[in-house]
C-alpha cells in the first residue's frame, strides 16, 4: 500500500511551505533520512526528509508550488511506495515476461 508525503511543519510558526527542488524523481528508490526535496517556509528553506524506505510513487506538488498545511489530509505531495511491496511487484513482473 502506498503512503502519502505531506507537508511537515518544519518551524513553529509555518503554515505553509513553497516546493523550491525535488531531489528524487519519480520512480526513484528513497531510504529512511534521505532528502526528498528542498521546502522554503517562513524563515528559511529546509529539507523534507523521508520517514521509512520505499520509492517514490508520484510527485504531485511541482516545485514552486506552495502547499499548505491546513489541507494537507486532502493535498498530499507525492505517494511512496514501500520497498517490500515493489520488490514483490517487480519479482512478479519478472516471472511473468520469463
Amino acid at each position: 500500500m502506498a503512503t502519502n508525503v505531506y507537508m511537515e511543519a518544519l518551524s513553529p510558526t509555518m503554515e505553509e511551505g513553497r516546493v523550491v527542488k525535488w531531489h528524487k524523481k519519480e520512480g526513484e528508490p528513497v531510504k529512511t533520512g534521505d532528502t526528498l526535496a528542498e521546502i522554503e517556509t517562513d524563515k528559511a528553506i529546509m529539507d523534507l526528509v523521508a520517514r521509512a524506505d520505499g520509492v517514490l510513487r508520484q510527485v504531485a506538488a511541482a516545485e514552486g508550488q506552495t502547499v499548505s498545511l491546513r489541507h494537507r489530509a486532502n493535498r498530499p505531495m507525492g505517494h511512496r511506495l514501500p520497498a517490500r511491496r515493489r520488490a514483490a511487484r517487480e519479482e512478479g513482473r519478472g516471472k511473468r515476461e520469463g
